[in-house]
C-alpha cells in the first residue's frame, strides 16, 4: 500500500468518527492490540528491518 492510499482511508474514517483512538495490530491475526502513542518517522525499509539516519534515502514511512 502507498502513503497515500492509507491517508485517503484514514480521512474516510476521521470524517466519520474523529475522535475515536488509534490502536494497532501485532500481526495479522489480531493476537494483541495496544494504543498508537508515537507519530510516523519516515525513513529507509530494506530487508525487513527500519532505519531512519540522517541523509539517507527516505522510501518508508513507519507508523507506529
Amino acid at each position: 500500500m502507498k502513503l497515500k492510499e492509507y491517508i485517503e482511508a484514514l480521512q474516510r474514517i476521521a470524517n466519520m468518527y474523529p475522535n475515536v483512538t488509534v490502536v494497532s495490530s501485532s500481526d495479522e491475526e489480531g493476537n494483541s492490540f495496544s494504543k498508537v502513542v508515537y507519530g510516523p518517522t519516515v525513513g529507509m525499509f530494506r530487508n525487513e528491518k527500519f532505519s531512519c539516519e540522517p541523509g539517507q534515502k527516505i522510501n518508508a514511512v513507519c507508523l507506529n
